[in-house]
């Protein structure tokens, strides 16, 4: 989750066949469009998922209704302070469930989130796929780079392979 590009988890460091995801309860893959919130270590972390995956027992995940996911990401995050606030342990902070019940989320079926979700979405959606972009720009960079300082190539061939 702290690897999130802007929060928004487009690829995992590893995976899980399907067989073991399904091997425990724990394990079954989250569907796009979840929030997640870490509950240690990075204490108040907010991310979404692009694609189906799990997390681990230092997370709490929330599956949105059909279309309100942004809405419940927000919610979430409009939290996080007095999460943050309330967390306590000897060994480190953490999130717990208490804490979460005693946290008070808007009603996403009120009139005026229902309102506001179709422009929630789309910004959501703008927001995702410039994450996404800024994903592609970064590996593009870390490819192309070691190869013009070494000199193995120049900007006139990066810009011709470009072009082909």
């Amino acid at each position: 989750m702290s690897a999130a590009n802007h929060g928004i988890i487009v690829e995992t460091a590893e995976g899980i066949s399907i067989e073991a995801s399904e091997s425990a309860r724990r394990l079954n893959a989250l569907p796009s469009g979840s929030v997640f919130l870490s509950a240690r270590g990075t204490v108040g972390l907010v991310t979404t998922n692009t694609i189906p995956c799990a997390i681990n027992q230092s997370a709490y995940a929330f599956i949105p209704p059909e279309g309100k996911g942004p809405a419940l990401r927000l919610a979430i995050e409009s939290l996080v302070d007095r999460l943050r606030a309330r967390a306590h342990g000897s060994t480190f902070s953490t999130i717990t469930k208490q804490d979460l019940r005693e946290s008070s989320i808007p009603d996403l079926n009120s009139a005026e989130v229902e309102d506001l979700c179709p422009v929630l979405n789309d910004l959501e959606e703008l927001r995702i796929a410039k994450a996404k972009e800024s994903r592609t720009l970064a590996a593009t960079r870390d490819e192309l780079l070691p190869l013009l300082m070494s000199g193995k190539i120049t900007v006139a061939d990066a810009e011709k392979r470009i072009a082909e």
